[in-house]
């Protein structure tokens, strides 16, 4: 680690530390927000389509690692990028309610523009679709992916509803064996 990169770390961690949270850098964040808080573990992302010593600023420690997967940098403790993903987004994960019912939740990932509008929606696990993802942020400027999670509507007979019990009827999901 150069004198350059720990001097850039330390002044990020005290504007991370004194904004409450900071902003994920790399161009496709994996995690569910791009905020990263004070004390979780964090990376200096750097900017791989410029020089060595160019950063695009603080990154998640997750999302850095799937971008060195993604260039093909490997180590001997690298998880594959399917194991990465594995551990952060199991794309169906059951959610307890405080009711008592289950929330099944998908992650999917959205392409944004710079103004919010939605370019493109991709299924996880992004490995399947991280270059047209890549390319679709390449062709618009200041364009980011982000994860979002959606939520299975329970009922049969309502099925455009995204809710844990279905507005229409009142149905839970129902978990059998779920504690």
């Amino acid at each position: 680690m150069s004198d350059l990169h720990r001097a850039l770390r330390k002044e990020w961690d005290a504007k991370i530390r004194a904004a409450g949270a900071g902003e994920c850098a790399e161009r496709v964040c994996i995690m569910p927000t791009r905020r990263i808080e004070p004390n979780s573990d964090w990376h200096l992302a750097h900017d791989h389509t410029k020089g060595p010593d160019d950063y695009l600023g603080p990154a998640h420690a997750e999302c850095n690692v799937y971008e060195a997967l993604e260039r093909g940098h490997n180590w001997p403790t690298a998880p594959t990028k399917e194991e990465l993903l594995e551990r952060l987004f199991n794309p169906v994960r059951m959610v307890k309610q405080a009711d008592g019912t289950w929330m099944a939740m998908h992650t999917r990932y959205e392409v944004r523009s710079r103004d919010g509008e939605l370019l493109g929606t991709f299924p996880t696990p992004i490995t399947d679709s991280f270059e047209a993802v890549r390319a679709l942020i390449e062709r618009h400027p200041g364009a980011e992916a982000r994860s979002a999670v959606s939520v299975d509507n329970p009922c049969a007979e309502h099925p455009g509803y995204g809710a844990d019990n279905c507005p229409g009827c009142g149905t839970a999901a129902d978990i059998g064996g779920m504690e």
